[in-house]
């Protein structure tokens, strides 16, 4: 059986907030959180 995909399943890292805002939604959201210094579950990002 197919499942839908979750955000979970692609890499966000490399996304830029000019092509977040394009999908819109959680896509953006994440890309934010993660312009902040946050992840979604709360782990720090560094680069």
């Amino acid at each position: 059986m197919n499942r839908i995909p979750s955000l979970d399943d692609y890499d966000l890292q490399c996304v830029r907030p000019e092509e977040a805002a394009l999908w819109g939604g959680d896509v953006l959201l994440a890309v934010e959180e993660r312009a902040d210094g946050d992840l979604m579950d709360g782990t720090p990002f560094t680069e």
